[in-house]
């Protein structure tokens, strides 16, 4: 089993790694996040569906205020209720006011800190399970926000092929917002994070010509936010009952499974099996039950 670490693996690679510019850093009630800028461009932020940085602070307008990146970064308040507040300041509605890096704009409840992003070394991180489904969570409530698609792949591996080896080569596959972890013996799964449509095409095709490059991929599956669900369990439930589908799960030697909902039954016994949960199974009598235990 691979070590749960950070893996550096190289400089800094287009496409990899959090690319030199400025971002947002966004804390507020039941949202906390971070938001790249353009190079060039605006960010509408407020209550509003339509906005690209949208809030959940009663606080704020539905159309609150706008950034405008350049050169600089300047605020605009659009005549909210509340007010936009820098530098401890309320903001003249309309007027632009400038943000500096590691300043912050207050909105509501809500504080948005303008950061500059250094340049990173490339890194792919391996979480441990638990750490990878909390991970695919919060890409929820993000992507709830953001309204973008992601998705989770597991895929099935020959466990011949190191791990260090397998790793190595999604280096190029996968961005910073990434995640990778091993699940059991011979299983992989991969959170590509969110992407616009077509990058996410291309982020699947290059994760599984990655793993077939290393020889190791023997099947895979995809689950997809929003289509398959909204929550880490739903997500992981469906792309395990796919990779599984069709074909005997994984299961005690002897026991053959290939209803959905039992598949989905000895996926959480599996999954709690390595933890020091305690399982009470209830069931009549000739179920099965000595058979799970």
């Amino acid at each position: 089993m691979i070590p749960i670490n950070t893996l550096p693996l190289g400089g800094h690679k287009s496409g990899h790694g959090p690319p030199p510019g400025r971002q947002l850093l966004v804390a507020g009630p039941d949202l906390f996040m971070t938001y790249p800028l353009p190079a060039v461009g605006s960010v509408e932020i407020g209550r509003s569906e339509a906005a690209q940085l949208r809030l959940l602070d009663v606080g704020a307008s539905r159309r609150h205020a706008t950034l405008h990146v350049g050169e600089q970064v300047t605020v605009q308040d659009h005549g909210s209720i509340n007010g936009t507040f820098v530098r401890g300041k309320q903001i003249e509605p309309n007027a632009q006011v400038v943000l500096h890096p590691g300043e912050a704009l207050q909105i509501g409840a809500t504080a948005i800190v303008l950061q500059q992003r250094p340049i990173p070394i490339n890194y792919i991180r391996v979480w441990p399970h638990l750490q990878f489904e909390a991970r695919v969570e919060d890409e929820c409530h993000r992507a709830l926000q953001l309204k973008l698609p992601f998705c989770v792949m597991r895929i099935a591996v020959d466990e011949s092929v190191s791990s260090e080896d397998l790793i190595e080569g999604l280096q190029h596959a996968l961005l910073w917002t990434d995640a990778v972890a091993p699940y059991a013996p011979g299983e992989w799964e991969v959170l590509l994070s969110m992407r616009e449509e077509s990058l996410l095409e291309e982020a699947i095709e290059a994760v599984t010509e990655a793993f077939e490059g290393s020889g190791a991929q023997s099947d895979a599956a995809i689950a997809r936010f929003p289509d398959d669900g909204r929550s880490a369990d739903s997500l992981l439930c469906v792309v395990q009952d796919r990779l599984h589908r069709g074909s005997a799960a994984r299961s005690p030697e002897g026991t053959v499974v290939e209803s959905p909902s039992m598949i989905v039954l000895y996926e959480l016994s599996r999954r709690t099996a390595t933890s020091d949960l305690s399982l009470l199974l209830l069931g009549e009598t000739g179920v099965g039950k000595d058979v799970l235990a």
